[in-house]
């Protein structure tokens, strides 16, 4: 699995931190060389991994020190870990396309729509939910045959989304919550009714990604306009589809060179686990069962 996006954290020398937190910026020659403009990472010290610095990068081997404290003030919600602070780095950094992939449970709907909330309250932005109609163990989507108009029909999908809103808002915001739905400042909206729209000036959230193809990724993401911000959000363990997940959408946009190049995309690989120990204990088994698979895939493709 990581493969598919820019190391999270690296290992450095110690005089390297010491020369960011003391200078801020930091020209480091050909070593290390950070291939992934403009994302975020971790430096930890060869000597004392308990020394790090949360860096972005410049370029190629020119990076910044950043500090994340107290991310999302107006909904309450600040990073748990440093990966978590990456993400939250790229989010409030408006990175125009920022990805989060990792199992359940690491916070990765959680800050998104944190974030879109924030940016909704103080920017006005618009906030586009989206997300793969893919049924667990099903190859095909169920949207077209369940009754009613296109909320019923998307509400089993979007259920997820719904709590977490509650979640950030609290359970008496029920009725600002309706509104904001009723004055279209927040909407659902399945990835099948994406093409053919522009969307602008808005936050644009992308979950399960990890079921889409490249044709319909591409088709999500070639649609966002002037002032968007899209929110990639994956879980690679966690394919509904019959293609495994070198032949999803995601896979080939973030193992792309063009993505891992471009000054306006970032990916972060979160890993803690924070919903309890049977989530952990799944994933745990998830990442056995991935590196079986990708042994044997190798081996295949030798």
């Amino acid at each position: 699995m990581k493969d598919i996006y820019s190391p999270s954290e690296i290992l450095v020398k110690d005089q390297l931190i010491e020369q960011l937190y003391r200078d801020g910026t930091v020209n480091t020659g050909d070593r290390p060389n950070f291939k992934h403009i403009n994302s975020s990472l971790i430096l930890k010290s060869e000597i004392n991994p308990q020394k790090t610095a949360l860096v972005r990068v410049l370029n190629k081997n020119t990076i910044k020190n950043i500090s994340i404290k107290n991310t999302f003030s107006m909904s309450g919600i600040s990073p748990k870990d440093s990966r978590q602070s990456v993400f939250c780095e790229m989010l409030v950094n408006n990175t125009p396309i920022s990805v989060a992939i990792g199992p359940a449970g690491t916070g990765k709907t959680t800050l998104a729509v944190a974030h879109a909330l924030n940016s909704h309250l103080r920017e006005k932005k618009k906030i586009y939910l989206c997300k793969s109609t893919a049924l667990v163990s099903e190859e095909n989507n169920a949207f077209g045959p369940v009754p009613g108009g296109i909320e019923e029909k998307y509400a089993p999908y979007i259920s997820s989304f719904s709590i977490v809103l509650k979640k950030i808002m609290g359970e008496k915001s029920e009725d600002y919550l309706d509104l904001m739905f009723r004055r279209r400042r927040v909407q659902y909206i399945p990835v099948e009714f994406t093409r053919g729209c522009t969307y602008e000036h808005c936050t644009f959230i992308l979950d399960e990604a990890q079921n889409l193809t490249w044709h319909e990724l591409k088709s999500v993401v070639s649609r966002m306009g002037e002032g968007a911000q899209l929110i990639v959000l994956g879980d690679p363990q966690q394919i509904d589809k019959s293609f495994m997940l070198h032949e999803s959408g995601l896979y080939t946009m973030l193992n792309s060179a063009s993505f891992q190049e471009s000054p306006s995309a970032g990916c972060i690989y979160l890993t803690k686990q924070y919903r309890g120990p049977i989530a952990q204990l799944i994933s745990d088994i998830d990442e056995e069962i991935w590196k079986n698979k990708s042994t044997q895939h190798r081996k295949i493709n030798k």
